[in-house]
């Protein structure tokens, strides 16, 4: 999930600024794109759970920031996991899983 919010952040990088009236809103726009194309490689099995996954601008500080978000939530656990008996179960998991990237452009 990182991976896929690190490269749909950064892929902003590769557009000319010179060639948008509108650069803000192309970078979130590619930004989504890069990211929605991301997700469909991630397994079934965080992929079915994701509850949030979005690009947007965000401002800090007076710098305007493209930042991408997945958010994954379930009961069940997102890998195989070992039935130890009275010890329970390894690895331990968390509920919810999330991923957060922001560049500056």
């Amino acid at each position: 999930m990182q991976r896929a919010v690190d490269m749909a952040s950064t892929s902003v990088f590769h557009l000319d600024r010179r060639k948008f009236s509108q650069f803000g809103d192309e970078v979130v726009d590619h930004s989504e794109d890069a990211l929605q194309g991301l997700v469909a490689g991630l397994p079934d099995r965080i992929r079915k759970h994701l509850t949030e996954q979005a690009c947007e601008n965000v401002s800090t500080g007076g710098v305007t920031l493209v930042e991408c978000r997945l958010r994954a939530v379930s009961e069940e656990p997102f890998l195989p996991q070992l039935n130890l008996g009275f010890l329970g179960r390894f690895p331990p998991q968390p509920q919810e899983l999330s991923a957060r990237a922001a560049v500056a452009f």
